[in-house]
């Protein structure tokens, strides 16, 4: 189809032959051969959908539910997940929150497909033109700062949630430019304003360790409270937007 499938090109090497490179690397310039001795097989992903309000979305919310091939995920990125779910439950509640897609993305770790379908899809059915916005989560729940990774046009409002929530939010908050290693990216990359949260350093992702154990809700709390703060700044800015053009 044309369509690209990894937003990078990498490997996943183990931790010994890695620090074998990190030396080689420090040596000077080096060359690398790559061997897949694996065979391919077709697989199938799905992304799972639920619609708040009527209409063509205007916000896009975002989580991975698929996990590294090895991990359990509990982590990155059932963590994720469950905030979604909880912003689902707070704005079900509420009869005029704006027209909202929230997408459990299936093969992020594969290369973004899911969220990259999400965009093509859109695309193709003329729905991208009325999102304004979207929001990922993704490994929420074991860090010591909660990371904001800021895509275009949305620095300034997350100034704005930052000091509203900074009573009620304990851990540190740190701000960098968004990077291609999340579902939110394929929305940068079409031009539509976007963000993720993510709860940093967990250098257990990826790992078999990646239970229930490491799970700290009372992070994941401190998020959905930056994060039902965003999508109701998001909501103001529409409507007010919306009335405007009237």
């Amino acid at each position: 189809s044309g369509r690209p499938l990894l937003p990078q090109i990498g490997a996943i090497v183990s931790d010994a032959d890695a620090a074998k490179l990190d030396m080689l690397l420090d040596s000077g310039d080096v060359r690398a051969r790559l061997f897949n001795p694996c065979t391919q097989q077709v697989a199938q992903s799905q992304n799972v959908i639920g619609m708040l309000g009527e209409g063509p979305p205007s916000i896009v919310v975002l989580a991975h539910y698929d996990s590294a091939f090895y991990s359990p995920g509990a982590v990155d990125n059932a963590s994720g997940i469950q905030a979604m779910f909880d912003m689902i439950d707070i704005f079900t509640k509420e009869s005029s929150f704006p027209a909202t897609a929230f997408i459990a993305t299936g093969c992020e770790e594969a290369g973004l497909l899911g969220a990259q379908h999400c965009v093509y899809h859109m695309q193709e059915h003329d729905l991208l033109k009325h999102v304004q916005y979207c929001v990922n989560f993704d490994m929420i729940a074991n860090g010591a700062n909660i990371t904001l990774r800021i895509g275009r046009e949305m620095e300034t409002l997350l100034d704005d949630v930052i000091a509203e929530t900074k009573e009620r939010v304990t851990l540190p908050v740190k701000k960098v430019p968004a990077l291609a290693v999340s579902d939110n990216w394929p929305f940068e990359a079409v031009g539509i304003p976007n963000m993720q949260f993510v709860a940093l350093p967990y250098p257990l992702y990826h790992l078999d360790c990646d239970t229930m154990e490491q799970y700290d809700d009372s992070i994941v709390q401190q998020v959905e409270v930056m994060a039902e703060t965003l999508l109701r700044t998001l909501h103001n800015r529409i409507r007010r937007n919306a009335h405007e053009t009237d």
